[in-house]
């Protein structure tokens, strides 16, 4: 029995080993550009609770020693993101050159027959549309997942730091936040698979619409091309708009307004300061980036899974 041909997720994942060493640097500094917002609540809590008051903070530091800081630290956070953007960006562009030419080679070799059995606009979209798409699972798994958990941990200490009461009650809704992302994962992929081969549909017909325009004219079939156009981009348009998040965006928001509720009753009894309800405020609001795009992530993986392998395996085999 032969060897097992390795997937198409696989051979995708191929062309970025070459590019390991720069994927690892985008890595550590999308972990500092995620991190380092993490300072400005914490100083803003020394800010109303000390600084506003007219004395030192925790640090030693009075008002202006704490703006500067928080100064500085912006500064710092908008070079970080400059460089983490330059470097991402020619990562991104370096791999997907590497994937078109190499997609370009092999379709150059298939025989004829695999020409005249599918319309020229799919054969154009895989070559441009899906390795663009297809590329975001490399940023997405390899480096934007590792730079939200790491995020997610750096606030969930802080928090407890802040109030352990608070933070518990906070992160009660996580678990069925969790379930939810389980739950809708498998839809989201099977969805993600139709859209990409109605959209086939759509780009195929185009290419030979355009191609053919000039019969189209001879026989005053625009009206009826047009019609067609558009049912076609509606029957895409029904299957890309289940691929849509709601559920998950409430979960992360009705706690954040709990909390608040909460640890407003907590500042009048004098267990928790103004400064500290506030920084807990904003850690929680920090909160809602990452899982956001946790929850998106599902969604942006399926359409890149779907562009790699759900139906290319069929299109572009042999």
């Amino acid at each position: 029995m032969g060897s097992r041909k390795p997937g198409n997720l696989r051979r995708f994942l191929a062309f970025a080993k070459p590019y390991r060493g720069r994927i690892a640097v985008s890595t550590l500094v999308g972990v500092l550009k995620y991190n380092l917002p993490v300072i400005f609540p914490w100083i803003l809590r020394d800010v109303i609770d000390n600084g506003l008051a007219g004395r030192p903070g925790r640090l030693g530091l009075g008002l202006d020693a704490l703006m500067a800081l928080a100064l500085g630290v912006f500064l710092l956070y908008a070079a970080v993101c400059y460089l983490r953007t330059w470097i991402a960006d020619r990562l991104a562009h370096a791999m997907i050159l590497d994937v078109r030419e190499r997609l370009f080679r092999h379709l150059s070799s298939l025989p004829l027959a695999f020409f005249h059995d599918r319309q020229t606009g799919a054969i154009a979209s895989r070559v441009i549309t899906d390795v663009s798409q297809a590329q975001n699972f490399v940023g997405l798994l390899g480096t934007n997942v590792f730079m939200d958990v790491t995020s997610l941990a750096s606030i969930t200490v802080l928090v407890f730091l802040l109030d352990w009461r608070l933070a518990l009650f906070a992160y009660t809704s996580l678990p069925v936040y969790f379930f939810v992302h389980k739950r809708l994962a498998e839809r989201m992929r099977k969805t993600a698979r139709e859209a990409r081969r109605r959209m086939d549909l759509v780009e195929g017909a185009l290419h030979e619409s355009i191609s053919g325009i000039a019969e189209l004219k001879s026989f005053t079939l625009e009206e009826e091309e047009t019609r067609r156009f558009l049912e076609r981009c509606r029957y895409y348009l029904q299957a890309a708009l289940e691929n849509t998040r709601g559920l998950t965006a409430l979960l992360t928001r009705v706690p954040a307004v709990a909390v608040l509720w909460i640890g407003g009753h907590l500042v009048l009894r004098g267990e928790l300061t103004v400064g500290a309800l506030m920084a807990f405020w904003a850690y929680l609001e920090m909160i809602q980036n990452p899982l956001t795009r946790l929850s998106d992530l599902n969604i942006q993986l399926a359409n890149s899974r779907a562009a790699i392998g759900c139906s290319a395996s069929q299109r572009m085999r042999r």
